[in-house]
């Protein structure tokens, strides 16, 4: 290039998509902290703190979420999410022109900062509590006793994350891939664990000069649940295979006076109350006071023994279904028992409580199941903020296995069931994803 005169700026290179073409950039800021998100599992990689390709997946997540009802089977949904979100093309397979396709790019604006969530020299299992981050939430973070012998970190992205997603895509898709993105900042977020609020977004900006209307989020947290009640209500769903949400989805919004401004606090509630309900002990979801032996109201540790065949023997039996209905919270769940009596009566043989058994989903291949169950903030136009607890549809909990045991356990409980469960706050529900928004409260769909 020749030398420019004295006083002239070179010329402004002014970048045009092409005919046909969308282009956006939306500026988002991460609320939450980002857990995960690297090449790594639970490890968040400090030089590309968000990546193009994690994106892509969770948007082409939230678009099948947001058309079940289009397709009747998942081989003509996949058929058009390849059409629309690309795939891998076969050796010599010619591939579609690059306008024809979706252009994903991501450019981090600040370097976050990273917290180490159980440090080592608090013994790996006590967390930060001035982090400000649900240890309920972040427990899959918690240290071994080798990896503290170690000396090893498990940190995650605490703050200081923003960054712009420049989406490109032809005028066809333009109604799919906006329904993927609402989703997809509403519902879901960046990193891994965004179902329980890890990595959540706030849009901040789109295309450099529009700030974000009530088409992207709600006016205000007292004004939310109408908002979501009537995006929901446009999308037309049905169980086809995969997960999805429709104007019938369960759904609450919870908002709190104090602290509205601060999604971190609305997030630790949530997690708080989930943490409260799931655990089910004395003292924790019956408003008694804890026994001696902390037993749990819920059914699966009774189940546990019945099936194994050990039972301690300082503990009664207890009239619970032999049902494992938290394994619709999400799988595989570990039980772990104390084992040892803590008194034996004179003249009765010594029994232990089974050793710690893992109940998982009997599927081939595959031994998880992830939770239906969203809980995240979100950050309203008057930058408060609100809670949203939401139950996916068409995740139907799958078979069960007690690992290393026969038979096929079952999760449902009947009206039968929940009247022998009189201590669990289940409000006569026999679903207990949907007692769990009755317990959380809000507004509800």
């Amino acid at each position: 290039m020749r030398k420019l005169p004295p006083g002239l700026l070179p010329p402004q290179i002014t970048h045009h998509p092409p005919q046909g073409v969308i282009e956006q950039r939306r500026v988002y800021t991460v609320i939450t902290p980002l857990f995960g998100g690297g090449a790594i599992q639970q490890t968040w990689d400090e030089v590309t703190v968000i990546r193009g390709t994690e994106i892509r997946g969770h948007l082409r997540f939230w678009w099948r979420a947001t058309h079940s009802e289009t397709f009747k089977n998942p081989a003509a949904l996949k058929e058009q999410e390849d059409k629309i979100w690309g795939k891998p093309n076969k050796k010599k397979e010619p591939g579609p022109k690059h306008e024809e396709t979706i252009q994903i790019e991501v450019a981090a604006l600040q370097t976050p900062n990273s917290v180490v969530p159980f440090p080592a020299d608090g013994g790996g299992k006590r967390i930060d509590t001035r982090l400000g981050i649900p240890a309920y939430a972040v427990f899959p973070l918690q240290l071994t006793r080798d990896e503290i012998s170690q000396k090893k970190v498990k940190a995650i992205g605490q703050e200081g994350i923003t960054f712009t997603l420049t989406i490109s895509f032809p005028c066809a898709y333009k109604q799919d891939v906006e329904a993927a993105l609402w989703a997809w900042e509403t519902f879901g977020g960046v990193g891994a664990r965004t179902r329980r609020g890890f990595g959540s977004l706030r849009l901040q900006k789109i295309n450099d000069d529009k700030s974000p209307d009530e088409t992207n989020l709600p006016p205000t947290p007292e004004k939310a649940e109408e908002w979501l009640g009537e995006k929901l209500s446009k999308i037309s769903g049905q169980s086809r295979g995969w997960p999805y949400v429709s104007k019938d989805t369960h759904f609450r919004v919870i908002s709190i006076d104090q602290n509205a401004a601060n999604p971190m606090f609305i997030w630790k509630s949530l997690i708080e109350k989930l943490a409260n309900f799931r655990q089910g002990k004395d003292g924790r979801s019956s408003g008694q006071s804890r026994n001696s032996y902390g037993r749990s109201y819920w059914p699966e540790a009774e189940t546990v023994r019945k099936l194994t065949g050990h039972y301690r023997s300082d503990l009664h039996r207890l009239n619970h279904p032999e049902k494992f209905p938290r394994a619709a919270f999400g799988l595989p769940i570990i039980f772990h028992f104390i084992r040892e009596p803590r008194h034996n009566e004179p003249g009765v043989p010594l029994e232990k409580d089974p050793e710690d058994t893992t109940l998982q989903a009997n599927i081939k291949g595959s031994d998880r199941y992830a939770s239906p169950l969203i809980l995240k903030p979100l950050l309203c136009l008057d930058n408060r903020s609100c809670g949203i607890a939401l139950i996916l549809e068409g995740s139907p909990v799958p078979s069960l296995m007690l690992k290393g045991k026969a038979g096929t356990p079952d999760h449902q409980l009947t009206a039968a069931d929940v009247k022998r469960l009189p201590n669990l706050k289940l409000n006569n529900k026999t679903n207990v994803l949907v007692a769990f928004l009755d317990y959380l409260g809000g507004e509800k769909n």
